[in-house]
């Protein structure tokens, strides 16, 4: 079996909907937050709702009753779904928590590393 060329390249036949991980880049504002993933539970042009926690996000398909502030993920030409956020949320590589996942919903953690 063959290497894959990127090592961020996902298998997604393997994949299921809720595993995966966000990067967390600075935004072109104060307080706005670039995320990109690919993740194949953020489907480009369908809507997201964003909930911020004091240490996780929640990322939730609304219903179609739904009447509030949503995200639309936008696919990019390299493979990824790229949408900004106006939360103040730490830049990094965050992994989903897989037994708080499912498929209406995806909460990632934001651990801090304790120093000596």
């Amino acid at each position: 079996m063959s290497e894959p060329t990127d090592k961020n390249e996902i298998n997604t036949s393997s994949q299921n909907e809720f595993s995966g991980n966000i990067h967390i880049f600075k935004g072109t504002r104060y307080n706005q937050r670039q995320i990109r993933t690919k993740s194949i539970f953020f489907k480009p042009n369908e809507d997201i709702i964003l909930k911020v926690g004091e240490n996780k996000v929640t990322f939730k398909k609304p219903s179609i009753d739904y009447n509030g502030k949503t995200y639309v993920p936008r696919s990019t030409s390299s493979g990824w779904v790229s949408f900004m956020v106006a939360a103040e949320l730490p830049y990094g590589f965050f992994d989903f928590d897989l037994e708080e996942s499912n498929i209406d919903q995806v909460v990632v953690y934001f651990i801090k590393e304790e120093t000596d």
